[in-house]
């Protein structure tokens, strides 16, 4: 005899236990700075594409300044959006943990708190 399923028994959720991706997305993160961390990286890194272009050309490295304005702009705007992608990420990220925290609250009992006289031992001075 051949055992038959339900279908939706068959079907596999292609995102996992936590559903849509969608519904992980924070939208209340307020968006980066356009000056992070990230800018002068991305920007030598334009600026730099253009030298490499302008030498692999045989010119000369400083040739066509306006490529070189037009790399280092497009670098500070790939560095933006690397920061926004890298703050939704870590969003996202905190929000399972959280969301899994609250569900296994018995993984993760409160912790006691500890004063400096609990951590330290005890000292005297020797002279």
């Amino acid at each position: 005899m051949v055992q038959t399923r339900d279908p939706e028994d068959c079907w596999i959720n292609p995102f996992g236990a936590l559903g849509r991706p969608e519904s992980l997305i924070v939208d209340e993160l307020p968006p980066p700075n356009y000056l992070n961390r990230y800018t002068p990286i991305f920007v030598v890194w334009g600026v730099g594409t253009a030298v490499m272009s302008n030498i692999l050309k045989r010119r000369p490295y400083y040739a066509g300044i306006q490529r070189h304005i037009l790399f280092a702009g497009l670098g500070a705007v790939a560095a933006f959006y690397y920061a926004k992608s890298e703050s939704n990420r870590n969003a996202r990220r905190d929000l399972i943990l959280e969301d899994y925290i609250r569900k296994h609250p018995e993984d993760f009992p409160p912790q006691g708190g500890k004063t400096f006289n609990d951590v330290l031992q005890p000292w005297a001075p020797i002279r």
